[in-house]
């Protein structure tokens, strides 16, 4: 997946009207400076008592400048953001459909904090480095050159006297570009590192303090604190320093040019108007050559997060194609073929019939909950293929392929909502006839009726508000409210509750579609067709008889 690119489509337009507010804005500086020397010249110093009526449209025409001055900045500030927030959203689209394409294997291993800084402070590095530095680079660079360009009509000595020091700031700030991409990068190294531990802390809270390790871990972000403390000082030493330049870059060249103009009028070769009028505008260059200096601060500390941004946006990806045909109708019949894993297992042939109930055995670590991500078409084999209803999963749709498989497993928790809303997740806009229907066959009905607000009662983030054995009964309806054809059931307390168990034996004599389980309950086990067992890298497959076996398939 590539980056966005930063001007595309309505963008383009935003920034020509930025370059026109550029142009603008050195008009009305220039003709601010223009009403300032005749005021001085022609109407306070002027040999004649002052015009009171000249001097009042002098003085009025100066007031407009400066309020059509304040507009343009008004909108540059609007059109700025606009270009940046578009930009802005355009990343975020393609980050989240990264992380949405990611395998399931990958997202395991991948660090929270990490993929948050991606979400939040680079986009926000990003973003800052577009609006504050990129557009603003246009602005102040065209209102720069075209004042300089008319002052030099007027007096090329105060040009070349700006120019220098302009160039001098300018090779400066450069000159501390190596100082601030070290101190840029420690910052961004340590913040990652604290992100990381306090999502981790958020979630094994509960561990830290049933093992008495809240000292200890407190002293781990206490060091890493300090450690993201330093780099972030050392950073706004160095920024500070790049914006001190900048300063005074302005600063020098308004005095330079007041100078220079002293020197004019004591050799006759300008008015006192003309070098007020030119000191102004120097002056009031002086704002957009500090954001000149800021824009290379914007610029290295954008380049580091484009940078990470990208690396993010390259890695390997699960997504499908959106053009993909739409996996036909079928009857659940489940094909593993050729099927290889490394270190798990190699060159797998298997069949689940359509109809059939699967018990799927093996030790801790022989690759279980694998085999069902990759049934699932949640991760993808090394080899081989997966085919239902003699179809390529790999080559469907995700809808269609969401839709023909349901999976209940303890990795796919709940989500921060309401209870309806976790029920209906799969299927949004479900009638409320398809959501009562899966209730009693989930045994939800039971918790909807122990709870005050139902199916409105809040579900924090997992599920944590709610009992093991609730959480499981909301994570089978919602595999089921879609008319499953294939059941992917993989919930390490699956048989821990006796009522729960009754409700999957209850399952395993109604549903009318394929159904593969991972247990080792013995009382389950009896309760299926066929079984199969995982052992040193190969697959045992037994079956027994069901007294129901010629039943006609049709989903539950």
């Amino acid at each position: 997946m590539k980056m966005p690119r930063l001007l595309a489509g309505r963008q383009r337009l935003v920034l020509a009207r930025l370059l026109a507010n550029g142009v603008a804005q050195a008009l009305c500086a220039i003709g601010l400076a223009t009403l300032i020397r005749t005021v001085v010249d022609h109407v306070l110093l002027g040999a004649a008592a002052p015009d009171v009526s000249l001097l009042a449209g002098e003085i009025g025409g100066g007031f407009a400048c400066v309020a059509i001055l304040a507009v343009l900045r008004r909108r540059e500030r609007i059109d700025r953001e606009m270009l940046a927030q578009t930009h802005a959203h355009r990343l975020r689209r393609a980050l989240y459909a990264r992380l949405n394409a990611t395998p399931v294997a990958d997202l395991v291993g991948m660090r929270r904090g990490g993929v948050l800084l991606r979400f939040l402070g680079d986009l926000t590095a990003i973003t800052q480095w577009v609006s504050m530095g990129l557009a603003r680079l246009g602005v102040a660079s065209l209102t720069i050159v075209i004042t300089l360009a008319v002052l030099a009509f007027k007096s090329p000595l105060l040009v070349l006297t700006v120019g220098v020091v302009l160039v001098a700031g300018t090779a400066a700030t450069f000159a501390m570009g190596r100082w601030m991409d070290g101190t840029v990068d420690r910052a961004r190294n340590r913040r990652a590192i604290v992100a990381n531990n306090i999502t981790e802390q958020l979630s094994a809270l509960p561990v830290v303090r049933a093992f008495g390790q809240g000292t200890r871990e407190e002293k781990r972000l206490l060091k890493q604190s300090r450690g993201l403390r330093g780099a972030l000082i050392d950073r706004s030493r160095a920024i500070g320093s790049i914006n001190a330049v900048a300063d005074a870059t302005g600063t020098v060249a308004t005095l330079s040019a007041l100078l220079v103009g002293i020197l004019a009028v004591a050799g006759g070769q300008a008015t006192p108007g003309s070098v007020i009028a030119l000191t102004t505008l120097t002056g009031m260059l002086a704002t957009p050559s500090r954001d000149l200096g800021k824009v290379y601060e914007y610029w290295r500390r954008a380049r580091a997060s484009q940078r990470k941004i990208a690396s993010f946006l390259a890695g390997v990806s699960s997504q499908r194609d959106e053009n993909a045909p739409a996996l036909a109708a079928g009857q659940g019949k489940l094909e593993l073929r050729g099927l290889g894993i490394p270190g798990v297992i190699a060159d797998l042939d298997v069949v689940a019939e359509p109809g059939s109930h699967v018990a799927l055995t093996g030790a801790a670590g022989t690759g279980k909950s694998l085999l069902i991500r990759i049934a699932a078409g949640l991760a993808a084999p090394t080899s081989g293929h997966v085919l239902l209803d003699e179809q390529d999963i790999a080559s469907c749709n995700v809808e269609s392929l969401r839709a023909a498989i349901g999976v209940v497993s303890s990795d796919l928790p709940l989500l921060r909502g309401t209870l309806a809303s976790n029920l209906r997740y799969a299927w949004p806009d479900a009638p409320d006839r398809e959501v009562d229907r899966i209730l009693p066959i989930s045994g939800v009905d039971a918790l909807v009726r122990q709870l005050p607000a139902g199916l409105d009662t809040p579900i924090t983030e997992g599920g944590r508000n709610l009992s093991v054995g609730q959480r499981q009964r909301v994570t089978l309806a919602r595999a089921l409210l879609r008319h499953p054809r294939l059941l992917l059931v993989d919930d390490s307390d699956a048989a821990s509750d006796a009522e729960f168990r009754g409700l999957l034996l209850r399952l395993l004599a109604d549903f009318r579609g394929t159904i593969i389980m991972v247990t080792q309950d013995p009382v389950l086990l009896t309760a299926v067709d066929t079984h199969w067992q995982l052992l040193d890298g190969r697959l045992e497959v037994t079956r027994q008889p069901r007294r129901d076996r010629d039943r006609k398939i049709v989903s539950i």
